[in-house]
């Protein structure tokens, strides 16, 4: 039901700009505006639905950073040192909200930069300003009738079902806008602008599947594969058995993530 859930809202935002583009007959610049509207709806319902799962639960995940990309400790070393024998510092104090809302605003600032040089460079149309709307409207809707359906259950979640949103919000973001960098230079390149009906076929195949990837399997394993502890033991053997210092790292991760899902005093 959950997997059901999280699938048909993407199937109705997705299946908007594909009518739009071949049986409205959108340009591409319409329809690539509509996943910049897409992108900022989705992140602040996101970013809401971190604040209020805060005040719900309190939970201890909330005062620490779960997405930067940087690995530093905060002490001036390597968050993941690969040392065996050393606990991993992988934890790093903050707000995690605070975190989200820079990173995904970020992200759609850059998005809305490389849309914009798109739409002028490449498309060199304006989007449709009627069938724009409609679709805002439209994709909003779904992802508001999405989070209500969150808001519903919410006390209940646990922090690492909400960091997952907040992870997956930020990928797709960067996601887009990087086939967009692709798809202008190919069409630059090509002096055409047939890649982007491909593209909203393509990015809707990519949410559906990686909203059933997340409910699916798990390969984030305690132990090491072992072709790659025997190849990172090939390359660095003077810093140590791989194997074990994976064993130590997942076990730090553990300990966190049950951390990360105790109420605060």
């Amino acid at each position: 039901m959950d997997r059901l859930r999280r699938v048909l809202p993407l199937l109705g935002i997705n299946a908007i700009p594909i009518a739009g583009v071949f049986a409205g007959g959108w340009s591409g610049a319409t329809a690539l505006s509509l996943y910049w509207w897409e992108n900022l709806i989705g992140s602040l319902l996101v970013a809401l639905r971190l604040l209020v799962h805060r005040r719900l639960t309190r939970k201890r995940g909330y005062g620490r950073l779960h997405l930067s990309l940087t690995t530093g400790n905060g002490e001036g070393g390597s968050a993941r040192e690969w040392k065996p024998g050393r606990r991993p510092k992988i934890a790093r104090k903050g707000s995690f909200v605070g975190e989200f809302a820079l990173a995904a605003l970020a992200a759609t600032a850059v998005h809305g930069l490389v849309l914009w040089l798109v739409v002028v460079k490449v498309l060199d149309r304006s989007p449709d300003g009627s069938a724009l709307r409609l679709g805002v409207l439209g994709v909003a809707g779904f992802q508001l009738a999405a989070f209500l359906f969150d808001l519903k259950g919410l006390r209940h979640r646990s922090f690492a079902w909400v960091k997952e949103q907040a992870q997956a919000t930020v990928n797709r973001v960067t996601l887009i806008h990087l086939v967009l960098i692709v798809g202008a230079w190919v069409s630059l390149r090509g002096g055409g602008t047939g890649f982007f009906g491909p593209f909203v076929v393509i990015k809707a195949m990519a949410d559906v599947g990686n909203a059933l990837a997340r409910g699916g399997m798990n390969l984030d394993t305690p132990e090491a594969p072992a072709w790659l502890a025997a190849t990172m033991n090939r390359l660095a053997p003077s810093r140590g058995d791989f194997g074990e210092y994976w064993r130590e790292l997942k076990a730090e991760e553990g300990r966190l993530a049950a951390e990360d899902e105790q109420a605060q005093r």
